[in-house]
């Protein structure tokens, strides 16, 4: 079967590239002082660092690993600024622009967030993405908007 590693840090990613079909970006991280379960989102920009570390690490074997984001957040709305200030409460380390364009977060319309997706495959390679179960209700209409594309 094939070999998925995650995570974030270097050691993790250096084991994801010598060894991985799949690498997981979880694209959040421990907040600093928190002891366990306190998960600070990522932003556009670490990941976008993450990934390239990544790539250069794996050399010639980073475009046969298949990329996966684990994403923290679906909010299926037409107030994607609203959601996105409201998301921030709870994630004050971010700003809403942050939030719109953090990789872990789908905000908007079905429409905008599939928008979303290709996007974030074409800057990332992201080709492969997680929800969280609390999320499948929301992510469905994008499921079946994506469906043979």
């Amino acid at each position: 079967p094939p070999l998925l590693i995650g995570g974030n840090g270097d050691r993790v990613m250096g084991l994801a590239a010598r060894h991985a079909d799949i690498v997981a970006f979880t694209g959040a991280v421990l907040k600093r002082g928190a002891t366990r379960g306190t998960l600070q989102l990522l932003d556009a920009d670490t990941v976008a660092e993450r990934v390239a570390y990544f790539e250069k690490t794996a050399g010639d074997r980073a475009p046969g690993i298949e990329r996966n984001i684990l994403v923290q957040a679906v909010v299926v709305t037409d107030r994607r600024r609203a959601a996105a200030e409201t998301l921030c409460r709870r994630m004050p380390h971010l700003t809403p622009d942050q939030a719109l364009e953090a990789p872990t977060v789908l905000m908007g319309t079905v429409k905008e967030i599939v928008e979303q997706l290709r996007e974030r495959r074409e800057r990332y390679g992201f080709s492969y993405v997680s929800v969280h179960e609390s999320a499948m209700t929301d992510f469905t209409p994008v499921i079946e908007a994506l469906a043979g594309q």
